[in-house]
């Protein structure tokens, strides 16, 4: 009887064993997945930047923090970025913020009646509208 129990203890103490060590083995997995995928991680299209900002690991200092986000800025932004320094996200954050609505206001403001058979040139920003946003931003 007493052999019996010692067997059966043995058993569950090696079932035991393994469920424990698949559930932090794949915890560890997990983590290492979610660091790559952050890494590679830039803004989408049409995402607004306060979206992609959220993703970022929290336990990074403000300067890690501020280069991964600048390394995956939509292309736009992270020019018009580029110009200062940023010492927090926040900073960074108020900064996008800014400029989104402005780019906002600059998309939805027509100073003229449009013709309806007129073709777009570009579907983003003239080099005009850009410079005219930055020298607006940097005021």
């Amino acid at each position: 009887m007493v052999s019996q129990q010692r067997g059966r203890f043995h058993e569950l103490w090696a079932a035991f064993q393994e469920s424990l060590k698949n559930t932090f083995c794949r915890i560890e997995e997990n983590r290492r997945q979610a660091e790559r995928l952050l890494q590679t991680r830039a803004q989408l299209p049409g995402e607004s930047s306060e979206s992609y900002i959220q993703d970022v690991n929290q336990s990074m200092s403000e300067n890690e923090k501020i280069a991964h986000l600048m390394k995956g800025i939509n292309e736009e932004l992270y020019q018009i970025l580029l110009v200062q320094d940023y010492s927090t996200t926040k900073d960074l954050v108020e900064r996008c913020r800014q400029i989104e609505n402005l780019r906002r206001r600059l998309i939805t403001k027509e100073k003229f009646q449009r013709l309806p058979n007129i073709s777009a040139a570009s579907s983003g920003l003239e080099e005009d509208d850009l410079k005219s946003l930055v020298r607006t931003l940097v005021r």
